[in-house]
């Protein structure tokens, strides 16, 4: 039931979106949708078509609303971008996130795991239903901060991989959520203890950074030995950072040969047939840090760079992030 309402939602809203699109004159409307939604296409396209619109939907993957399909955008009188809160303004992006139903009760799960001030954290889907789980910690007796991070998030209490501006004023987070990558990067990020749960199975368990650090620093101490470097640019509107780059391979200079090298998507086919010893990745990064065993060489973040050439001390490790 709870599935079929988010559904239900999600498709009035493509719907409404579809109408504006209609009263804009708008035609031909690219579809963005992200792995998981794209099972949803042929619901979409009926949704659109009856409106009197031409769908035309983006077969290539879509990672975040940093990931625009300019392709497809150029080829369009409007883009759909669905899954994902938008990053910033384009009168021709229309934004849809698409929300999973959950029962906020499920909190009480946590109880125990709990301690402190506790900071209220959650990817994009989950996050409507943040507020209810608010109320129903400090009525239990919780002290319970729910932060709008900067403006590179939209909802309170919402972290992205690349920036976790939301987390602030605890001694403790707890995320609700699934997987472990975002609780992972919101402990290395405060330095905090973080309690994940799983709003849909009701797992509940602590998250510490250790082992991901451990495994980051063997990878570091592999790259000291090497000879060239590659600086990985990605074209991906909202992940392009050539400022970072540049002085990613000025700081590299001193040490490595390195160059600059700019790609749509950064993935093993691309890279791993590149002559670089290791790369340093200024693009998403999720690449860095959950992506990394996919490719043959090793890739580290610009902050692992000022580390293994001596600029910042092993004690400083932090993460890459991208303020908003």
């Amino acid at each position: 039931m709870l599935m079929k309402t988010a559904l239900k939602s999600f498709l009035e809203e493509i719907q409404r979106i579809g109408e504006e699109i209609k009263r804009k004159d708008g035609k031909l409307v690219g579809v963005q949708l992200p792995d998981g939604l794209k099972r949803l296409s042929i619901q979409i396209a009926t949704v659109l078509e009856a409106i009197g619109l031409e769908p035309i939907f983006s077969g290539e993957h879509s990672y975040g609303a940093c990931d625009i399909d300019t392709a497809l955008l150029d080829t369009v009188d409007y883009l759909i971008h669905a899954g994902h809160t938008p990053l910033y303004k384009d009168d021709r992006i229309f934004f849809v996130p698409y929300f999973v139903e959950y029962n906020p009760e499920i909190v009480r799960k946590a109880f125990s795991q709990l301690d402190g001030k506790i900071c209220l954290i959650s990817t994009a889907q989950y996050t409507h239903r943040l507020p209810q789980v608010k109320h129903i910690l400090e009525e239990a007796g919780f002290t319970v901060e729910l932060n709008k991070g900067d403006d590179r998030v939209c909802f309170p209490g919402q972290v992205l991989g690349c920036n976790y501006t939301a987390v602030k004023n605890c001694d403790m987070i707890l995320f609700i959520g699934d997987g472990l990558f975002h609780p992972v990067g919101a402990a290395i990020y405060s330095g905090k203890k973080v309690c994940r749960l799983n709003p849909l199975s009701g797992e509940v368990d602590l998250v510490t950074p250790e082992n991901m650090i451990k495994r980051r620093y063997l990878l570091m101490t592999r790259c000291m030995d090497m000879k060239t470097c590659g600086i990985l640019l990605s074209k991906k509107p909202g992940q392009f950072r050539l400022t970072l780059a540049r002085e990613a391979r000025n700081i590299a200079n001193d040490r490595f040969h390195a160059d600059l090298i700019v790609v749509d998507e950064i993935t093993p086919d691309k890279i791993d047939n590149l002559p670089y010893d290791f790369f340093v990745n200024t693009a998403c990064p999720r690449i860095t840090f959950d992506d990394w065993s996919n490719f043959s060489k090793p890739i580290i973040s610009f902050q692992e760079l000022e580390i293994i050439v001596g600029k910042k001390p092993w004690e400083s490790y932090s993460l890459d992030w991208i303020p908003g």
